[in-house]
């Protein structure tokens, strides 16, 4: 099971998702989102040319609808892609909207994710992390969603910044343009910076 297609197919379908995921309102994170192409083996060999197509995008937020292009709303039930119309919409964002709320009431003595990354860095204050340049824009889905890397140590992390050393020289940056993951291959954090 797969598609085939060509590496040009291939390009065009990169340049087809970017530009349709760059339709859809509100705006996601396209840096996030990555379009990967499976080989698909048959006894250990490679189907020359035939693919399964996965395109992964960052969750969104609960209580927000997204839109197409054309204004559409759709929701997936049952597995079954159905458009909203009206009411809908308003029925879904106020279902949306009341769940998590609940949600809110329960987390309530949890740290939020910003409070929660601030910690996890900061754990790692005097040591050696990984930050990971990421590509914007095309170029995730053309060359692959890091730039570069680099070791650097970590000075200090507050609500809003996290500061970095490297070679002597500190910088700091936005905690808001940091994601951060872990580097199995140094067993450290990994900061990706992310440029918006």
């Amino acid at each position: 099971m797969g598609v085939k297609l060509t590496s040009a197919e291939r390009d065009e379908v990169r340049k087809e998702v970017v530009s349709k995921l760059a339709g859809i309102q509100p705006q996601i994170d396209i840096v996030r989102s990555r379009l990967t192409f499976h080989e698909v083996f048959d006894n250990d060999a490679v189907v020359a040319d035939l693919f399964v197509a996965e395109l992964s995008v960052p969750r969104g937020e609960p209580t927000t609808m997204h839109f197409t292009c054309g204004d559409e709303a759709y929701v997936r039930l049952d597995g079954v892609k159905q458009k909203l119309k009206g009411p809908q919409i308003q029925q879904w964002i106020l279902g949306r909207t009341k769940a998590a709320a609940g949600a809110t009431q329960v987390a309530v003595s949890q740290p939020s994710s910003a409070e929660r990354k601030r910690q996890e860095i900061l754990a790692w204050k005097g040591k050696l992390v990984t930050l990971s340049i990421m590509n914007t824009g095309r170029a995730v889905m053309l060359v692959g969603p890091v730039a570069g890397t680099s070791a650097v140590t970590i000075v200090d992390c507050t609500e809003f910044y996290v500061t970095i050393s490297m070679n002597g020289s500190e910088r700091s940056i936005s905690l808001s343009n940091v994601d951060i993951s872990f580097d199995s291959n140094h067993n450290r954090l990994n900061l990706q910076e992310r440029h918006v």
